[in-house]
């Protein structure tokens, strides 16, 4: 009958087997086997960016095609300056959100750029608030599958400070809401919301119509 004995070290496993017969001599040096294990791997915390997403390399690249586009153009030298530093600003200007399950970091660039960074910790916070406001009109009905296809979503990946009828806000103990996102697009608004649900784990709440009414920029 053999007898093993098992070896523990931090990252490996060391059997030492012993075969019947065996001389005093091998008992005292036992075959010795190798098995590495593993480390556990270490959970990271998972940061959420909410919709839309900025899509840098996108972006960049409709900055250097115009550009590029205007350098074999005729037009006059201070014209492709002004239309290429217009450009820049347009498409290097946007907003950033992201979530985890500490915190929520807003992050503000400008051509590029990152000038302003804003953080928020969960820890005081108790609910998530949702807000919007119904419109109804013939404009809005006319345009209602290019608005919410292209208009709508091409404008909240432009310029989401510009806000709209659709918020997403975050409260603390106290009852101090902080405005998390805004936007246009009905179908963002509730991705944002499952989102925000997820990586912060807090329970949601209709926020009253008196406060869910947008401010029209």
């Amino acid at each position: 009958m053999s007898m093993e004995t098992t070896l523990r070290q931090p990252n490996a496993v060391l059997l030492a087997t012993r075969a019947p017969g065996n001389t005093d001599q091998d008992l005292a040096q036992p075959r010795i086997r190798r098995i590495h294990i593993k480390p556990a791997s270490v959970d990271r915390e998972s940061v959420i960016t909410l919709r839309p997403r900025p899509l840098l390399w996108l972006r960049k690249v409709l900055v250097c095609g115009w550009s590029g586009y205007l350098l074999i153009s005729d037009w006059p030298s201070s014209v492709k300056l002004d239309c290429c530093l217009i450009s820049l600003l347009i498409l290097g200007t946007f907003r950033t959100i992201t979530v985890s399950s500490q915190q929520i970091t807003w992050t503000y660039r400008l051509s590029f750029l990152p000038f302003y960074t804003s953080q928020l910790s969960l820890k005081d916070q108790s609910n998530i608030v949702t807000g919007w406001e119904e419109r109804s009109g013939l404009g809005e009905a006319l345009l209602l599958g290019l608005w919410s296809t292209c208009v709508a979503p091409l404008a909240d990946w432009l310029c989401p400070w510009r806000g709209g009828p659709y918020r997403l806000w975050v409260k603390n103990t106290q009852g101090t809401q902080t405005l998390v996102w805004r936007g246009r697009v009905e179908r963002t608004f509730y991705r944002n919301h499952k989102l925000l649900s997820q990586a912060t784990g807090l329970p949601s709440q209709r926020a009253p119509a008196s406060e869910s009414q947008p401010k029209w920029l």
